[in-house]
């Protein structure tokens, strides 16, 4: 879109970036041991979200998420 509607109460469009996200994800797994009877994985993920424009006092939204998993299989 290339202009946002006016917000609530106000009489200025919304900047043209509100509300783009940008994510960014890496991670990665290990298994140190898999066999046709079991295995075991271990899983490792951190993920950051910026949000343009969406915070209650309206500047950005920034949050990370950590994940940490097991897996086993027997």
């Amino acid at each position: 879109m290339s202009q946002q509607a006016n917000g609530p109460k106000s009489a200025t469009p919304s900047p043209s970036n509100l509300g783009n996200t940008s994510t960014y994800t890496i991670g990665f797994r290990y298994n140190p041991f898999m066999t046709s009877r079991g295995g075991f994985a271990w899983h490792n993920e951190y993920n950051w979200l910026h949000v343009d424009g969406v915070a209650a006092d309206g500047t950005a939204l920034n949050r990370s998420e950590l994940l940490i998993g097991f897996d086993f299989d027997f």
